[in-house]
């Protein structure tokens, strides 16, 4: 056993919870990201069919095929996102990437009520 192994040896079990931390953060951050994502379809279609015009072009591109499957092809892409996310939830980058994912959409929902209630 070498030096670096050692050292690896007695870090480890101090490493591990802060692994599960990151891991339980990550995991928060991506369900409040679903859940923002599914307010903000919600949003979305009360926000259209008070006449409002979707700002977001790619958005706007599948709502020519209907809202529902608008809808659908959001919710995939975000949902396949999450997971795969999740899958890397051991790396420090998902959870910058996680936290910022669900700030923009708290951002997003914090602005589409403001705008509906005014």
């Amino acid at each position: 056993v070498t030096g670096v192994q050692t050292c690896a040896l007695l870090i480890a079990p101090l490493a591990a919870p802060a692994l599960r931390g990151r891991a339980l953060v990550v995991t928060f951050a991506l369900v409040a990201l679903w859940v923002l994502n599914l307010e903000d379809v919600i949003l979305t279609r009360r926000a259209l069919a008070l006449g409002a015009i979707e700002l977001n072009t790619i958005m706007g591109f599948f709502l020519r095929f209907g809202f529902a499957q608008a809808a659908l092809i959001k919710m995939s892409i975000v949902t396949v996102g999450s997971i795969f996310l999740w899958t890397q939830r051991r790396r420090g980058i998902v959870l910058l990437a996680s936290l910022g994912l669900a700030a923009v959409y708290v951002v997003l929902v914090i602005y589409q009520i403001v705008e509906l209630a005014g």
